[in-house]
């Protein structure tokens, strides 16, 4: 939900090589049921160590998409989910990129 011009921030800052998108409205997000609002407790957290979603995010509002990632071939087909609750459990890069030699 990070607005245009901090994405293109984040890309630009990693050397990113591919289209990054916002979610302006949170709108994508909510469709694929990763949407949660970050309770008060977080926010503090958040707020302690100089974090402002509410800075970054289109709507400033302090909400966050949960850790996921997809695989989504040119034909829309999800060909690879990895959505955890816990925010620390990622998918494996070799995994992902697997999926993709195999999608070639």
């Amino acid at each position: 939900p990070q607005t245009p011009d901090h994405s293109v921030a984040m890309a630009t800052k990693n050397e990113l090589r591919f289209p990054v998108l916002s979610d302006v409205r949170g709108a994508v997000i909510e469709r694929y049921g990763l949407r949660y609002e970050v309770n008060a407790d977080a926010r503090k957290l958040f707020e302690t160590a100089g974090n402002d979603l509410a800075d970054y995010n289109a709507e400033g509002g302090w909400t966050l998409p949960a850790a996921a990632t997809f695989v989504v071939s040119r034909d829309g087909i999800v060909r690879y989910a990895h959505v955890r609750g816990d925010w620390r459990e990622r998918a494996e890069p070799a995994d992902v990129i697997a999926v993709l030699r195999s999608s070639r």
